[in-house]
C-alpha cells in the first residue's frame, strides 16, 4: 500500500516529496491538496489582504497554503514569547480569523499558549532538538531521492521515534506530529520496498502523528490525507481498530449533549464476515450507477489476441485475466502466468469467483462478467462490441459481498466500487461523460435485515435504534462495530422530477465518512452535524430503455446544518431544472461548446452523464439588457458509428452550436431552452 501524496513542505526542511497515489484507473484523474505558492510568495500575499484587510483572500490563501501557514503561526507564536511587538500581536490576530474560516479551530490559540509558558531551559533544548530534526528531515529527503537506502530509512525511523518521544516531553506537539510521521513514512513499502515494509510500525506512528494533531487541533488536509491512509491500513489488517471512550462529538466538534443521544454506548462487537456471492444484479436495489443492464458503460478487461494478459483495475495486486485462446479466457489469481478460474464469454452474465489478497487479508470476491454482441447500442447508436480474435472486451459488474450479524441482526457489505475491500471508503473517479472537472463517485454498500435496498456504506451507521461506529479489518473478512451515543435529528427530502434511484448526503468532521441516503426514508435519522450533498442518480424505464443521470454537487450548493437533538431540516432537489454551459463569445458569433452542457436542479445540483436522454436544447442570445433574445437554434447531437469510433465521449453531449451576430454587439446573454427532454421534461435556463 502506497504512502498517500503528503503536503510536507517548509516544515520539513526540504522539498516537496514524490510519494503520490496510484489513480484508481489509467483513465482516472485524481487530486490532491498542494501548496499553490512558494513560502515567500505566501507571505507577501497575506500581508497586502491583511493591509486592506480582505478576510476572504486571507483564508483562501490559508486553504490553499496549508503547511506555510502552519509554520508561520509558529513562528509568530515564538516571536511574540520572545520578542512580543505590536506587528506580532495584529498578525496572530489575523491569523487567529484566517485559521477558524479555514479549518474551524483552535488551532492558532494552542500555539501562542504553547510558546508564553517556555521556560529559558526549555526554550534552549527545544531549538537543539529543532537542529537535530532539520538534520534527520535533510537525511530522509537525501536517501529519499537518491540511493533509496533500507538500512538508513530504518535507522532514521528509530531516530525519529526518540525524537518525537523528546518534543512529547517539552510538549511540543506540532513537531511531535512531524517526528512520528517521518518515522510512519521510513517504514512504508515507499522507503523499504514491498518485501521489508513493516507497515504496523507504521500504523503506530501514525496513531501518535494523529492523536499528536488531535491535542493542538491541527486538521489541516494533511491530517485528513494521513487519517484515510491509516484508516485503509487498518482494514488491511495493519493496526487494530480501537473503541472509543464517551460520546462522539456533535456539529464544528462541539460536546455531545448525552440527554439526547439515542442507544446505549457499549463494548465493541467484533464479527467475523463469511464471502456470500450475489448472483442478479436485481437481488438488492444499491447506490451505484452502473447496477442495470447497460453493460457497455461498466468497468471492463481488455485483451487482444491469445496470449495477452489484463489486470483487473483498482485492486492492489489484484489478478490478473488471460487470453490462453481465442474462446478460452482464465483468472489468474496469483499472477504466476497459469490460469486459475475460468471466465466464460458466452454473451451472458456469468458469476466468476476468484481469491484476491495474502495472509490474513486472503479473501473471495465476485463479479458478473458478460462480452458484448454485435448488436449492441451505445447512446442509441448501434455497435459491434462482440468478441472476436483481436479483441475482446470483458464488462463486469459487482457480486461480492460478506455477510455476519450484529447484536441479532443480519449485516450484509457489498463490495460495489470493485476495489476488492469490502466496506471501504467511497472514491470519485474521471468517468467519460462528464464535464471537465467533474468526477463521479462510487461506493460499497450495506443491507441490514431482510431488507432488500442497500444503503451506502457509512462509517456511523444505524441498526435497530443503535448507533454504530464501523471499522474494517483484513479487507472486509473483520468488521468491529462500536456502539455510540450520539444526538440526532432528520433530513427530509423534497424532490420533483423523475424517479430517484438514490440521493446521498454526506457529514463533515467527525461524520466525514459517513453518507444517507435521503430517498430511503421520508425522514432520514443523521447524528447532529452540517451536510452536503454528495451523489445520487435518477431514472426512467428499465432494462435496455433505461434512462438514466448520475446526480452530483456543484461548488454554489448549500450545506444543511441538524444543529440540536430533534431538529428537522429539509433539504430541496429536482425541478425546475435548468441548464449550466460554457460560452465562447467572438467578434461575429456566439458558440455554446457542447460538451460543456449540463443540466442542473433547484439547488445547484448537477445532472451528469445522462444516458438515453443526452440534452437538444435551442439556444438564443440578447444583447446584455435586452427584452428579446435571437431565434432559437437547436443543438444536435451525433447518430452514426464513424462519429462515435472517433470519440466514445462524443455521443453524451450536443455538438457545438455557432450562432451569428453583428460586431457592435460585444455584451452578450445567453439562453438554452429545451421543451420537453425524456428525463427531465422541459428544461429552461436563465439568461447568462
Amino acid at each position: 500500500m502506497k504512502a498517500p501524496l503528503l503536503i510536507l513542505c517548509c516544515a520539513l526542511a526540504s522539498p516537496v516529496g514524490n510519494l503520490a497515489t496510484a489513480s484508481p484507473l489509467a483513465t482516472t484523474e485524481t487530486s490532491a491538496e498542494v501548496q499553490d505558492v512558494d513560502k515567500d510568495t505566501f507571505r507577501k500575499n497575506f500581508k497586502q489582504a491583511m493591509t486592506i484587510g480582505s478576510s476572504a483572500e486571507m483564508t483562501r490563501l490559508f486553504k490553499k497554503n496549508p503547511q506555510h501557514c502552519a509554520l508561520w503561526v509558529l513562528e509568530t507564536a515564538e516571536g511574540i514569547s520572545n520578542n512580543p511587538s505590536e506587528l506580532l500581536f495584529k498578525r496572530m490576530d489575523a491569523f487567529r480569523k484566517a485559521w477558524k474560516s479555514a479549518w474551524g479551530t483552535n488551532f492558532c490559540n494552542k500555539m501562542e499558549v504553547y510558546f508564553s509558558l517556555l521556560d529559558v531551559q526549555v526554550k534552549r533544548t527545544r531549538v537543539k532538538l529543532r537542529a537535530t530534526y532539520d538534520k534527520k528531515t535533510i537525511l530522509y529527503w537525501e536517501n529519499m531521492n537518491g540511493e533509496k537506502l533500507p538500512f538508513k530509512f530504518t535507522a532514521l525511523g528509530m531516530e525519529f521515534e526518540e525524537l518525537g518521544k523528546s518534543f512529547n516531553d517539552l510538549g511540543d506537539k506540532y513537531y511531535t506530529a512531524y517526528c512520528h510521521l517521518f518515522a510512519a513514512l521510513c517504514y512504508e513499502d515507499s522507503a523499504l520496498g514491498k518485501k521489508n515494509a513493516d507497515q504496523k510500525r507504521s500504523c503506530v506512528n501514525y496513531e501518535k502523528y494523529m492523536a499528536a494533531c488531535e491535542e493542538i487541533e491541527l486538521n489541516d488536509p494533511q491530517y485528513k490525507a494521513i487519517k484515510e491512509h491509516y484508516a485503509h491500513l487498518a482494514r488491511l489488517g495493519f493496526a487494530t481498530p480501537k473503541a472509543e471512550e464517551g460520546t462522539e462529538p456533535g456539529v464544528d466538534g462541539a460536546p455531545a449533549k448525552p440527554g439526547a443521544a439515542k442507544g446505549p454506548a457499549g463494548a465493541a462487537i467484533g464479527v467475523e464476515l463469511e464471502f456470500d456471492l450475489v448472483e442478479k444484479l436485481t437481488t438488492y436495489s444499491r447506490p451505484s450507477y452502473f447496477l442495470d443492464e447497460i453493460y457497455p458503460i461498466w468497468n471492463s478487461v481488455s485483451l487482444n489476441k491469445k496470449g495477452s494478459r489484463a489486470t483487473i483495475a483498482r485492486i492492489e495486486d489484484g489478478p490478473d485475466v488471460l487470453r490462453v485462446g481465442s474462446s478460452d479466457i482464465q483468472v489468474d489469481e496469483d499472477r504466476d502466468g497459469e490460469g486459475d478460474v475460468d471466465l466464460p464469454i458466452r454473451g451472458r452474465l456469468d458469476p466468476v469467483v476468484m481469491e484476491i489478497g495474502e495472509g490474513a487479508s486472503k479473501r473471495k470476491w465476485a463479479v458478473l462478467a458478460i462480452t458484448g454482441n454485435e448488436t449492441d447500442t451505445y447512446q442509441g447508436i448501434e455497435v459491434n462490441l462482440a468478441p472476436n480474435d483481436d479483441l475482446v472486451n470483458i464488462y463486469y459488474a459487482p457480486a461480492g459481498s460478506m455477510v455476519g450479524e450484529i447484536d441479532g441482526t443480519a449485516i450484509r457489505v457489498l463490495d460495489d466500487n470493485v476495489d476488492g475491500i469490502y466496506g471501504s471508503p467511497a472514491t470519485a473517479y474521471g468517468h467519460i461523460g462528464l464535464t471537465k472537472d467533474n468526477y463521479q463517485p462510487e461506493m460499497d454498500s450495506v443491507v441490514l435485515g431482510k431488507s432488500k435496498r442497500a444503503l451506502p456504506w457509512s462509517e456511523y451507521q444505524q441498526i435497530e435504534g443503535t448507533w454504530y461506529k464501523m471499522e474494517i479489518a483484513d479487507g472486509g473478512k473483520k468488521l468491529t462495530a462500536i456502539p455510540q451515543n450520539l444526538p440526532t435529528g432528520t433530513l427530509k427530502l423534497k424532490y420533483k422530477g423523475p424517479e430517484a434511484s438514490f440521493l446521498i448526503v454526506r457529514g463533515e468532521n467527525t461524520y466525514e465518512n459517513s453518507f444517507f441516503d435521503l430517498s430511503s426514508a421520508k425522514s432520514v435519522e443523521v447524528p447532529v452535524g452540517r451536510y452536503s450533498f454528495y451523489f445520487g442518480m435518477v431514472s426512467k424505464g428499465k432494462k435496455k430503455q433505461l434512462l438514466k443521470a448520475a446526480v452530483l454537487p456543484s461548488a454554489d450548493m448549500p450545506m444543511w446544518t441538524v444543529s440540536e437533538a430533534g431538529m428537522e431540516v429539509e433539504i430541496m432537489l429536482g425541478s425546475p431544472f435548468g441548464f449550466d454551459w460554457k460560452a465562447e463569445v467572438a467578434d461575429r458569433s456566439v458558440t455554446v461548446v457542447g460538451q460543456s452542457v449540463c443540466v442542473t436542479g433547484v439547488a445547484g445540483e448537477r445532472y451528469e452523464r445522462v444516458w438515453g436522454a443526452v440534452s437538444q436544447p435551442e439556444v438564443s442570445f440578447r444583447e446584455k439588457g435586452a427584452k428579446r433574445g435571437s431565434r432559437g437554434e437547436e443543438m444536435d447531437k451525433i447518430k452514426d458509428q464513424d462519429a462515435l469510433y472517433k470519440s466514445w465521449k462524443a455521443p453524451w453531449f450536443p455538438i457545438d452550436v455557432t450562432l451569428d451576430k453583428r460586431p457592435s454587439v460585444t455584451d452578450v446573454e445567453v439562453q438554452l431552452v429545451e421543451k420537453k427532454n425524456k428525463l427531465f421534461g422541459k428544461i429552461t435556463s436563465i439568461w447568462k
